[in-house]
């Protein structure tokens, strides 16, 4: 893929994900569920949970960077950490910066008891909840309904995030049943294929897919957006295999105890690795190391999963250090730039359309 090729694929521009528009905070990976889809693996036993006075250094650090418009906050479970729910939802309000939770509505055992708890917190923007046949086997669809009819009136925007696993059209017709028309009206449906990963890896609610020796080709959406962990890490990418490693890797830029946000995501946005992944994609990567022959070889991927072609470059640091010393050119940083621009509307320098890069 090249910028030829961006430039005739106009519909790129309505991506999602501009870079650094929005930063998850996961104040804890405590989940009193143990659903068998969990791409982050909490549980009961999980107890990592953020120090409430560094989390508020930390969340002021992050609304301060530039372009932020949203902090989504979510674990683990985030009403299960109310100290620091309601530390994020209180600063991110008064820096003007828009607040989401997702979660999985267990603290609602009636409506009136939800209208309690959602009255004990700032503002929330956009409730999601998590509702699906694998969060049923811990938490009633009637408690779902009932945090869905607190929350009408007290947010802007309600949304339910269905995972799509092998019974989701019964479960959604037990849910659409449930809420009623007129709830319905009201909330966003947000249907999310059930993926290869975390729990799932272990539960054999899915089959492994299918394995290939093709690089996948696709562009990385989720590079802009980066995740705060409750030990304070900042990681750079939200795919859970790069937040949640007990190992230092490449996405991991440091923690908020000893850096600033603005200083650790610096270092993505002047990045040409960083940003070669969100404009052309790990595959342009993985191209050059075996043109190059650094030692890199590929392996088997999962049909179509282009993080892990890029978990797998990653870990090989003669290949980030041989891109990004062969790639940084002014010609390339121009090319980098209007791809940004087209796939993400970000700003673009006066001199990016020079007459050679037409």
């Amino acid at each position: 893929m090249d910028i030829v090729d961006l430039l005739q694929q106009s519909e790129l521009k309505h991506l999602r994900y501009g870079f650094h528009k929005l930063v998850y905070i996961r104040p804890t990976q405590f989940c009193p569920a143990s659903c068998r889809h969990c791409s982050a693996r909490s549980d009961p036993s999980t107890q990592h949970t953020a120090d409430v006075e560094m989390l508020e250094k930390w969340v002021t650090s992050i609304t301060k960077l530039s372009g932020l418009e949203w902090i989504g906050v979510e674990g683990g479970e985030p009403f299960a950490a109310p100290a620091q729910l309601k530390v994020i939802l209180r600063i991110a309000q008064e820096h003007g910066v828009q607040r989401s939770v997702l979660t999985n509505a267990y603290w609602a055992k009636d409506e009136h008891r939800a209208r309690e708890v959602l009255r004990k917190y700032p503002k929330i923007n956009f409730l999601i909840i998590s509702a699906d046949e694998f969060h049923d086997e811990f938490i009633p669809m009637a408690r779902v309904i009932a945090a869905l009819r607190a929350a009408q009136g007290r947010v802007d925007r309600l949304g339910v995030q269905m995972c799509m696993g092998p019974e989701y059209q019964a479960f959604r017709a037990k849910f659409d049943h449930l809420a009623g028309s007129d709830l319905l009206d009201d909330i966003e449906i947000i249907e999310t294929p059930l993926q290869y990963i975390g729990r799932a890896t272990e539960t054999q609610i899915m089959e492994r897919p299918q394995d290939t020796y093709e690089l996948p080709d696709s562009i990385c959406h989720f590079l802009g957006t980066p995740v705060l962990r409750e030990d304070g890490t900042l990681v750079a990418c939200c795919q859970q295999d790069a937040v949640l490693s007990k190992r230092p890797n490449l996405f991991q830029l440091g923690n908020l105890n000893k850096f600033g946000a603005d200083e650790l995501l610096s270092l993505v946005d002047s990045d040409v690795y960083f940003q070669t992944l969100r404009v052309f994609g790990p595959k342009k990567i993985a191209q050059t190391a075996i043109e190059r022959d650094w030692g890199w070889e590929p392996k088997a991927y999962l049909q179509g999963n282009v993080c892990e072609l890029c978990m797998h470059l990653a870990s090989d640091q003669q290949v980030v250090d041989g891109f990004r010393v062969e790639f940084d050119t002014p010609k390339y940083r121009k090319a980098l730039a209007l791809g940004r621009s087209i796939l993400f509307d970000e700003p673009m320098p006066e001199d990016i359309l020079a007459p050679e890069l037409v």
